[in-house]
């Protein structure tokens, strides 16, 4: 399990909950085929692709709500930057007055997620819809605080829990910073796609409109400064569904100016018509993205 304690070994989010030695029937592996990006909270959830989602994401303030076909398993997380003067303490205080009023604190104890340091907590709640079990997990990322948390009925959660264990471990927090020895990353001076080989010596323009009949596409960057050596990181992401259609990464030398191309494949399922967004990593920073159109030929 990923999450895991700082002071002593932990037994996994079951235990937690009270549930372990329990005979509880075996949920299956979910299959967290798609990917969540809050590109202004510097952050990525995965979860099922058939799962319902209710999501913002503006700078500073992020929330997202996803929910299991069945509706018996809720997963979500917030993140907000909390500003001058916050303790991780009043933090905690207020997300439990806004999101888990009425609720008893059973379990406690100090966890990592994406090396972030915090604390996971399992309240007990009564509601309308009868008893549940919520697990809320808080992070400190000192410019930025997150949320994560997990709602399911008490009859149910020996097995649902299990599955929320699997989405709250897939969150990645992209915006921490670099070790002191690290150089500053290279400038993204130019991002240009395309669906053919350059034909010119100069950088090409880029093209937003795509035909859908591409067999591959490619991207062509333009990177300035003195990064040296590292890898730049694609990831390529449906915008309306959120869901991540390809990463690759590529090793290379960023000395004064380098131009590289990078080939795209196409889907398994091919491209659909619709906007796409490609961002650029150096590093596992972000340099910057381009977003692009796939549709009919005329």
């Amino acid at each position: 399990m990923q999450i895991r304690s700082f002071l002593v070994p932990v037994l996994g989010l079951l235990a937690l909950l009270g549930l372990v030695g329990h005979a509880a029937a075996q949920s299956g592996t979910l299959a967290l085929d798609t990917k969540w990006h809050a590109m202004n909270n510097n952050f990525s959830i995965s979860l099922p692709s058939d799962w319902t989602r209710d999501v913002s994401d503006e700078i500073g303030n992020a929330n997202a709500a996803f929910t299991a076909p069945d509706g018996n398993l809720v997963v979500g997380v917030s993140a907000f930057a909390p500003g001058e003067g916050w303790t991780f303490e009043a933090l905690i205080a207020e997300a439990e007055r806004q999101m888990f009023q009425g609720a008893e604190t059973v379990r406690e104890q100090e966890v990592t997620l994406s090396e972030l340091g915090g604390i996971m907590r399992r309240y007990d709640m009564t509601t309308q819809d009868g008893p549940m079990m919520t697990v809320a997990v808080y992070l400190d990322a000192q410019s930025q605080a997150f949320v994560l948390w997990a709602v399911a009925p008490m009859a149910m959660a020996q097995t649902r829990m299990q599955e929320a264990e699997q989405i709250m471990n897939s969150f990645v927090f992209n915006g921490a910073p670099p070790p002191e020895d690290v150089l500053t990353p290279p400038v993204l001076a130019g991002l240009a796609l395309s669906d053919g080989p350059r034909t010119a010596a100069a950088f090409p323009d880029s093209a937003f409109r795509l035909p859908l009949d591409a067999d591959r596409l490619f991207a062509d960057l333009l990177l300035i400064g003195a990064g040296g050596p590292g890898h730049v990181g694609f990831d390529l992401v449906a915008v309306e569904t959120g869901e991540t259609l390809w990463t690759g990464t590529q090793a290379a030398d960023a000395t004064a100016e380098l131009t590289l191309r990078q080939t795209l494949p196409r889907p398994e399922a091919g491209w659909r018509r619709g906007l796409y967004q490609l961002s650029v990593t150096w590093n596992g920073t972000l340099l910057g993205s381009r977003m692009f159109l796939m549709e009919a030929t005329p």
